[in-house]
């Protein structure tokens, strides 16, 4: 039940917009040290796309990305900064900072 994301506690925001959306898929990823904090992970995946929303409790960026073997060698991510609003794709060739990808193909 979404309603208990984030603890339950002031999730107010993520539940009214939770409730005006539909994703067939969905997973709360709480923070290891702290229960009201964390990520909900959506998606819906059909024959051409994977449509994915992360909702997070931050004010700064928030980060989601795809590898084969897991980490961040490899990986394709999106990375999302809440002060001006920005998406931005990248990847990564290392463990150590993701870079711009010139073929920009996530969508908000």
């Amino acid at each position: 039940d979404y309603t208990s994301y984030f603890n339950g506690q002031n999730n107010q925001p993520y539940v009214a917009w939770r409730g005006t959306v539909t994703y067939s898929k969905s997973i709360f990823l709480p923070s290891p040290s702290d229960p009201n904090y964390g990520s909900a992970v959506h998606w819906t995946i059909d024959d051409t796309h994977i449509y994915l929303a992360v909702a997070a409790r931050a004010t700064g960026w928030v980060g989601f990305g795809f590898a084969e073997n897991g980490g961040m060698r490899g990986a394709d991510f999106a990375l999302f900064t809440a002060s001006n609003n920005e998406l931005r794709d990248g990847y990564a060739l290392d463990d150590l900072f993701p870079r711009t990808d010139d073929c920009n193909n996530w969508n908000l």
